[in-house]
């Protein structure tokens, strides 16, 4: 009992009555034993209560509770029966044994055995279930009828029987066994795809079926499994993976030393794949694999970000400790969109920024064990537009590294596009974002790009890495940043200004609360909800320094 007590999963009170009579040589005792509060699992289980007896030699247990128990062994002859019975008897006891709480189901039938403890090698039993059903969190997935079971001279027969899965589903299943460890077993059928949640939780949406075909011979160390699976339309959504997956078609097959996948297609969202590929087993345990990926539109979104629809071309191949992930990504198409929310007058003040510090990536062991040569193409550009540029950029990238340090390398071309600063598009004339270093994924903007305000020809220049990125303005005739600013923003240089007539625009104030209106009116409405905003100054005659700004704002209260 103390054994029993210390696995942590049995806990109880045996209570037990005996009394005897006769003498050493021939006792007759008879009794009775009582098992109360007994704990399975944490569970808190029916009490139990047989009878002991011991008449003639023969020692005796009966009991009738969850079944009935019939069991005798003569002590001289060593001679043993076994009937147990079994009248839509709850299971679940039997599954809280091996900690599946969810488990559960009933059982009718009887189990007969006979034999002699000395040679037990000439048993025999015979097993008759007439009913037996399963449940998983209360609900009914599985059941059976007629499952029979006969052993004699060593030998074990289980001739063909029916397990329905669900609505649909149903496998048959026959089979014999030796008692030295030998079996021939084979299972036919099909099993629908919702039975994926009794094992996945979060799988929802589950659709389709999968087909069944396996026998399983030789000794339970040293199985021969030949199984072959196919997939009929099945589609789902499984945990901690986003797309749906859909119309799922192919066919897995598996032996004892190697698994092979056969044009395995679906649709994940709207886009399309196809796998193949081969791994061998050591211990059904995959030792080296070669897998051949295809996708065709798949869509990646990220919310206010970005959207992109791509094709792969991908294999992976190499042993657990050393995959390489190899082929080609190409952009379908795809638009960059989230809004940067920092102006490039703001880089040109502020030419240096602090480095983010590296967040530490979850470990994975699978993951960890992948390289990748993944060159990235397009078909079509790719797009950035939003508040600071409209660009169309041509990638010719690599991708290399691993998941915890992935390494890009390479170029990416501006072909063309415009960059917004001050309210006025600067056409691109030459751009591209290189990817130099080989260590880490660094990449270099140099982006040149021009208009022209009257007789000037005004050029931007952004160039440096994303987190120290440097603004310049040049232009010809050549003109100060302050003169070019203000060509940007009145369409004057400063002497210009200052030199007409003192006018609301030509004032200091003035400058300053257009430049507000002008730069900064659309993200202040955007923040704090406004619908109109106005700057504006006043000047008194009589005082040459009286030039004051006017705020005017409003909220439209029909909305």
């Amino acid at each position: 009992i103390g054994k029993i007590k210390e696995t942590g999963k049995v806990d109880g009170q045996m209570d037990f009555r005996i009394q005897g009579e006769g003498n050493i040589k021939k006792p007759t005792i008879y009794g009775d034993n009582h098992l109360t509060e007994i704990v399975v699992n944490y569970e808190k289980m029916h009490n139990i209560q047989y009878q002991l007896n011991l008449l003639d030699r023969q020692f005796s247990i009966k009991g009738r509770q969850a079944f009935e128990l019939d069991l005798a062994y003569h002590l001289l002859s060593k001679d043993f029966s076994i009937d147990l019975v079994f009248s839509d008897t709850n299971i679940t006891p039997f599954f809280l044994t091996m900690g599946k709480k969810d488990f559960g189901g009933k059982l009718s039938g009887q189990l007969v055995a006979k034999g002699n403890t000395t040679s037990l090698g000439k048993s025999e039993a015979l097993l008759d279930i007439s009913n037996v059903s399963l449940t998983y969190g209360g609900v009914s997935f599985a059941k059976a009828d007629d499952v029979q079971g006969n052993l004699k001279d060593q030998y074990l027969s289980i001739p063909e029987f029916h397990l329905d899965f669900l609505e649909s589903g149903q496998l048959k299943v026959k089979g014999y066994g030796t008692l030295d460890g030998h079996f021939d077993l084979t299972v036919d059928g099909s099993v629908p795809t919702k039975a994926a949640t009794l094992l996945l939780a979060d799988a929802t949406e589950m659709k389709g079926d999968i087909g069944i075909h396996a026998e399983i011979k030789g000794t339970v160390p040293e199985p021969d499994v030949s199984a072959e699976i196919v997939f009929h339309d099945v589609g789902g959504h499984l945990p901690q993976i986003d797309p749906v997956f859909k119309g799922i078609n192919g066919k897995l097959k598996l032996t004892t030393s190697h698994l092979w996948i056969e044009n395995l297609t679906g649709k994940i969202d709207s886009g399309r794949f196809q796998v193949n590929g081969n791994a061998a087993l050591e211990n059904f345990r995959p030792s080296s694999i070669r897998l051949d990926l295809k996708i065709n539109k798949l869509p990646i979104i990220v919310p206010e970000t970005m959207d992109i629809l791509i094709n792969t071309n991908l294999t992976a191949s190499g042993t657990m400790e050393n995959i390489l992930l190899e082929g080609d990504i190409v952009i379908r198409e795809g638009v960059y969109y989230k809004k940067v929310q920092t102006s490039l007058l703001e880089s040109m003040k502020e030419q240096t920024r602090t480095l983010e510090v590296p967040t530490r990536k979850p470990k994975s062991f699978l993951f960890d064990n992948i390289r990748y040569n993944i060159r990235l193409k397009y078909r079509e550009p790719f797009i950035v537009d939003n508040d600071n540029a409209y660009l169309e950029i041509h990638p010719d990238l690599v991708l290399s590294g691993t998941l915890n340090a992935p390494v890009i390398t390479g170029a990416a071309k501006v072909q063309e596009g415009t960059i917004r600063f001050q309210t006025k598009s600067f056409v691109v004339e030459r751009g591209i974002v290189n990817f130099l270093n080989p260590y880490k994924t660094a990449p270099e903007i140099d982006i040149v790009s021009s208009i022209r305000i009257r007789q000037w020809q005004i050029s931007l220049m952004v160039y440096g890495p994303p987190n120290r990125l440097v603004v310049e303005l040049s232009s010809t005739p050549s003109e100060e940043d302050e003169d070019i600013i203000s060509l940007l923003v009145f369409g004057k240089t400063t002497y210009e200004m200052r030199s007409g007539s003192n006018t609301d625009a030509d004032s200091t104030e003035a400058l300053m609360a257009h430049l507000l209106a002008t730069s900064f009116g659309g993200d202040i409405k955007e923040t704090t909800g406004l619908d109109y905003l106005e700057v504006s100054t006043d000047h008194d005659e009589t005082r040459s320094d009286s030039d004051t700004a006017n705020l005017t704002i409003g909220k439209d209260l029909n909305e």
